[in-house]
């Protein structure tokens, strides 16, 4: 038995029916498919029964888990991505327990599927999983449009797609140890080395050798980070796949549309905004493709529902500050039954006593779309050359160096405990204050 499952919040139900389209369109194997939709309820689902011709499983996030403190206390701590990504080895374990399958695919839900996946599954068949690194061509000089640090940061495989044998002799045990590990570290944070789920899949090569069935092929997993050595071209109307630098031309299997904007197709991904769709022509096609797809299938309508577990209870926004404040206090033994809860003794509750709510969310603002970015560094860059003249150069350089680690959200827990605290979060020494 066989299946493939995507993870969204509910605005992203495009997305996911996109993807199960491609998939249906593409392959006569029978999967079965499962859309697990993290903020969704079980009733809230019932709707989305009979959407398609083909039959999806839909789970909701609180399906996914036997604790509800547990679940809720995921959902508080990690943003939306956090969340959903941190989902994915419970959902495996789910699948594989219940339903008895001998190979399951993951797929983020901005992937489509060109052509037949079915080796895939027969590839599990000798080995515990398949991984697709974000590049495997080594070069002397790096000519990517992502730079190789930040692959660095996000870990050498990318998870956007995932296929395991859940009866191989260590399936289970992976998943575990993986869903463990996601349990407090999937978090988007450079400064602990966290890359939400991914990041800890570096070491699938070291703990478990050749059962671990690296794809080498240019058509599987096509992205951005991967667009330098490769080309797809169209031949008698199909698509393949060049990889730059040999004479191999293979057909395209499934590309990663991350970074996608459906509003402007001018460019590849919208954080790279010099990287035009124009220079790949057959990429920009099938771009396109993908925009009509997602709107056949109500990417209007349904992009501008809110996430669930971005609001307490009453309304008022969660912003990842109070994520990181959460994430402290359950260090520090504070235990919130429902951290979206607003009654009395809730978490709420503390950060409304200490001021540290907010009308709006700050975390939507960044330097390309908050005003005057410019003249605002100029006014900081002055306050601090006076604090400069003040310390004195060594005192200042010293302070800097605590500044790094002091303006972490994390070591802002003062401010919710209470001044007299000396909680610290240095994650060099695994410790606090």
């Amino acid at each position: 038995m066989r299946a493939i499952f995507t993870i969204i919040s509910y605005n992203y139900l495009p997305l996911a029916w996109s993807l199960m389209d491609s998939i249906k369109q593409t392959n006569e194997s029978d999967f079965d498919l499962f859309v697990v939709v993290a903020d969704a309820k079980e009733e809230d689902l019932l709707s989305l029964k009979n959407e398609k011709d083909y039959k999806i499983e839909y789970l909701a996030g609180e399906e996914i888990f036997a604790n509800e403190d547990f679940r809720l206390e995921l959902a508080f701590k990690y943003d939306v991505t956090e969340f959903c990504t941190s989902l994915k080895p419970y959902t495996f374990l789910k699948l594989a327990e219940e339903n008895k399958y001998d190979g399951i695919i993951y797929f983020d839900p901005d992937f489509i599927v060109y052509s037949d996946i079915t080796n895939v599954f027969v590839k599990l068949q000798t080995k515990l999983c398949l991984v697709t690194p974000h590049y495997y061509n080594i070069e002397e000089s790096h000519s990517g449009y992502v730079s190789e640090k930040v692959i660095l940061f996000a870990g050498i495989f990318n998870f956007g797609f995932f296929a395991i044998n859940p009866k191989h002799q260590n399936g289970i045990k992976l998943l575990k140890w993986w869903a463990n590990r996601l349990s407090d570290g999937a978090y988007h944070d450079k400064i602990d080395a966290y890359h939400t789920d991914q990041k800890w899949m570096d070491y699938l090569p070291t703990y478990f050798g050749e059962d671990v069935y690296i794809i080498r092929k240019p058509g599987y997993n096509l992205a951005i980070w991967n667009l330098h050595q490769r080309e797809i071209v169209k031949q008698d109307g199909k698509y393949l796949v060049h990889d730059i630098g040999s004479d191999k031309f293979e057909s395209l299997s499934f590309i990663h549309f991350a970074g996608f904007d459906y509003n402007n197709l001018e460019v590849v991904h919208k954080h790279y905004l010099d990287v035009s769709s124009n220079n790949f022509p057959a990429l920009k096609e099938l771009m396109q493709d993908y925009r009509i797809r997602l709107e056949k299938n109500g990417f209007e309508k349904h992009i501008t529902i809110p996430y669930k577990y971005n609001s307490f209870e009453n309304g008022k926004p969660v912003i990842k500050f109070h994520r990181r404040l959460y994430r402290v206090s359950l260090g520090d033994k504070r235990k919130y039954l429902n951290p979206f809860s607003c009654t009395e003794n809730s978490f709420y509750a503390t950060l409304n006593s200490k001021k540290l709510l907010a009308n709006n969310n700050p975390d939507k603002f960044n330097e390309q779309n908050y005003g005057s970015v410019g003249k605002k560094i100029k006014i900081i860059n002055k306050l601090f050359n006076l604090a400069k003249s003040i310390l004195g150069f060594e005192k200042y350089a010293l302070f800097i160096k605590f500044l790094a680690r002091y303006t972490r959200f994390e070591n802002q827990y003062f401010l919710f405990k209470g001044s007299d605290t000396t909680q610290y979060i240095n994650e060099n020494r695994n410790q606090t204050g």
